[in-house]
């Protein structure tokens, strides 16, 4: 299995990666998209340890996601409900103190590590959660923001399985396996981890499904 640092390394390689065709595709009309799928990258790679109680991606993540979350809604509130300024300060607080204190606890309860957070579904469920998240880009950006996030994860469990073979000896660690998987051992956590992959699929193709059409019959190819 491979340490912070690997990963590290490798979720900076693979977020440089994703930043350059993010910057490609938007260009100078919207820079700042790039630096938004590099970053989502790196997240992405450093995601799967969450379920690792003592690792250093569980506390920053959580972290993270206690105030990026509600300060990302803070515009939304103000302009649809009208939130005042006080209002929005309140609902900050709360809810960083809801997820970095009340979620992420709960979580630590009912995961274990190298359990279905490492499996295939579970990168693919966490790129299109960040893909359906996004309505208000276009449809290109929320694509490539959830393959980002997507190709992070896969570097990350790339990296566990490549250090879990010796080449040296031939042999394989005890670990190898437990990181690209389909399913876990515990199969209520695939079962649900399943259900929300079909559901997040249906709604990309409910979403995405008529302008990925028109976007095939523009240039030809049907």
């Amino acid at each position: 299995m491979a340490n912070f640092g690997v990963h590290f390394a490798g979720a900076v390689v693979g977020g440089l990666g994703c930043g350059l065709v993010g910057l490609l595709v938007r260009g100078v009309e919207n820079p700042w998209f790039g630096g938004a799928c590099g970053l989502l990258a790196v997240v992405g790679a450093l995601l799967p340890d969450i379920d690792h109680d003592d690792a250093i991606p569980n506390r920053e993540i959580f972290g993270v996601l206690a105030a990026a979350l509600p300060a990302g809604l803070l515009g939304w509130l103000a302009r649809e409900w009208r939130w005042t300024t006080e209002q929005n300060i309140c609902f900050f607080g709360l809810s960083y103190v809801l997820i970095r204190y009340g979620v992420a606890p709960v979580f630590k309860k009912i995961t274990v590590h190298r359990g279905i957070i490492h499996s295939i579904p579970f990168a693919l469920l966490a790129g299109q959660l960040v893909a359906l998240s996004l309505f208000r880009f276009t449809v290109l950006e929320r694509m490539l923001a959830g393959a980002s996030l997507t190709v992070g994860f896969f570097v990350h469990l790339a990296l566990d399985e490549l250090f879990a073979v010796d080449f040296l000896g031939r042999s394989l660690k005890r670990s190898f396996g437990t990181a690209i998987k389909l399913r876990s051992k515990d199969w209520g956590p695939t079962l649900a981890v399943y259900a929300g992959l079909g559901l997040c699929s249906l709604l990309f193709v409910w979403q995405f499904g008529p302008q990925a059409l028109r976007a095939l019959k523009r240039v030809g190819v049907l």
